[in-house]
């Protein structure tokens, strides 16, 4: 398959969608730093993915993929945490782990590509 952009690449496309579902999963959460934290770990995946697609060298793309599914571990405890602390809805929250859980296992196999490009 030939990726035209970043947009073509599957990962990115489940994080944005994880992105917008965390979103709508902390909406009401009291907890406002914690929110946004959340945002902004959801967003982060997404915009890493995009970055790193976008850099010529095999290192810088390796960093942005690994800072990517660095923020993705780091929502996906936070909203283990948020739902077993009732903050946020147990069934929002295990489908965006889910989900979650994919998208690192999706960056872990893109990272393993371009380490062979080294």
């Amino acid at each position: 398959m030939v990726y035209k952009g970043f947009e073509d690449l599957e990962v990115w496309q489940k994080s944005k969608q994880t992105a917008v579902n965390t979103v709508f999963a902390v909406k009401f959460m009291s907890d406002r730093k914690l929110k946004e934290q959340m945002r902004d770990a959801a967003f982060s995946i997404s915009a890493n993915i995009a970055e790193g697609y976008e850099r010529k060298s095999v290192k810088d793309k390796l960093r942005f993929f690994g800072y990517s599914k660095g923020s993705a571990s780091e929502l996906k405890s936070h909203i283990q945490i948020s739902a077993a602390s009732g903050l946020i809805d147990k069934g929002k929250a295990s489908n965006i782990v889910q989900d979650l859980t994919s998208i690192g296992s999706m960056l872990a196999k893109l990272i393993q590509y371009y380490e062979t490009l080294l």
